[in-house]
């Protein structure tokens, strides 16, 4: 499990996290944190069905753990299961209800519906601080005010487009920069954006899944075609 973490973390080796992962569920095919994080080297494949199956799985026999609840949140929102996507986020407010990232992933579950009032009202729930400012950036980007899209998105990234830039990506998606999407993903690769790991499972994102870029992309990085991912784009 350890060298499986170090792996996916650190080295953005997922193919080398993915075999540490198998060999963990099968010496322990009861503990649920291998079992989750199985699901998500799964997700990252864009195999969205299994890891919303081995998530659940782990849920089921524990499910006080609100990160869960947000990552099982988030392989339904990429399949499209909007609904279902937003009970379970609203599982992990409930448990934690100032967690990190979980009213920013209820922001993009609006962003789906076409919700800009409902998705800029999650993410001022967001708790100050990069997530705030990210979830913002985003919502306002599907809302009329276009002058406080564009000082979102510049004030993103001025303060942190040297850590979060797949998340610029994400918000340039939504303004369909497509040029400066894949110059923002090139930087995430640049400086081992971890947030690369979620493309294959990203609403946003996907929406180029069958741009040749994104398939230059996705071979430079060591992911999965974009083709074969389940993930429904917006």
């Amino acid at each position: 499990m350890a060298r499986g973490w170090l792996l996916e973390n650190a080295d953005l080796d997922w193919a080398g996290a993915s075999f540490e992962y198998e060999k963990a569920l099968a010496l322990s095919p009861s503990n649920q944190q291998t079992k989750f994080s199985l699901a998500s080297m799964k997700a990252l494949q864009g195999q969205l069905t299994e890891a919303v199956k081995l998530s659940g799985d782990a849920i089921a026999s524990d499910p006080l753990q609100p990160n869960w609840w947000n990552w099982y949140s988030a392989y339904l929102s990429g399949l499209g299961r909007i609904d279902d996507a937003e009970a379970a986020i609203r599982k992990s407010i409930a448990l934690r209800p100032q967690g990190s990232s979980t009213w920013a992933q209820l922001a993009i579950i609006e962003i789906q519906r076409g919700d800009a009032k409902a998705a800029l009202d999650a993410a001022n729930n967001e708790p100050e601080g990069v997530w705030h400012d990210i979830a913002r950036a985003m919502a306002l980007q599907i809302g009329k005010d276009r002058q406080a899209a564009d000082a979102a998105l510049a004030l993103l990234i001025k303060d942190y487009g040297d850590v979060a830039p797949f998340q610029v990506a994400q918000v340039q998606a939504l303004r369909r920069d497509d040029k400066a999407v894949f110059r923002w993903l090139d930087k995430a690769h640049e400086v081992h954006d971890p947030g690369i790991g979620n493309l294959l499972i990203d609403p946003l994102l996907m929406r180029y899944k069958q741009d040749p870029r994104m398939a230059d992309f996705c071979k430079t990085v060591g992911l999965p075609m974009p083709t074969t991912s389940e993930a429904v784009g917006i």
